[in-house]
This record gives C-alpha cells, sequence and structure tokens, in this order.
C-alpha cells in the first residue's frame, strides 16, 4: 500500500469517526441539560444536591468545550483528504 494510499484512509477513517463523536457530543449536551433540569427540580424536594448539579454543569462544560476543538480536527482531516486525493487547487 502506498504512503499517500495510507494517509488517506487514516484522514477517511478520522474524518468518519470524529463525525460520530460530534454526534455524541452533541446528544450529551442535550442530556446534560435535561439532567440539570431533573437536578434542580429534584433540588426543591431534597432528593438532590448542590453537589449533583455542580457535577452536571462540569459534564456540560466538558462536552461543549471539546466541541470547538473536535471541530478544528474534523477540518485538518478534510484538508489532508482534499490535498491527498489532489483536490486541492493551488
Amino acid at each position: 500500500m502506498s504512503r499517500i494510499t495510507r494517509i488517506a484512509q487514516q484522514a477517511q477513517v478520522s474524518y468518519d469517526l470524529g463525525l460520530q463523536q460530534l454526534s455524541l457530543l452533541n446528544k450529551a449536551i442535550e442530556s446534560n441539560k435535561e439532567a440539570i433540569k431533573a437536578i434542580e427540580s429534584g433540588m426543591s424536594t431534597g432528593n438532590r444536591n448542590m453537589m449533583d448539579l455542580l457535577k452536571a454543569y462540569s459534564d456540560l462544560h466538558k462536552a461543549e468545550k471539546a466541541i470547538p476543538i473536535l471541530k478544528a480536527k474534523l477540518w485538518q482531516y478534510w484538508w489532508q483528504l482534499q490535498w491527498v486525493t489532489g483536490s486541492l487547487a493551488i
């Protein structure tokens, strides 16, 4: 297998996996937002506490913070794939 073919395959696989990860992160954000609502409701009844709420906000922040980093990597893989397939015009 040539080096160019290997780079193209790696870029394509990385790009596809990145898209899947982006989808999962978006689902995690929605899930964390729902968890925050549920915890806030639970705090009023005494079933949940502030630590639960802080953990949920921390999880939400981690997912939100990971998205721009992942998007930058997706662009990197996309450009790499364009370069290796000769789709870039100079």
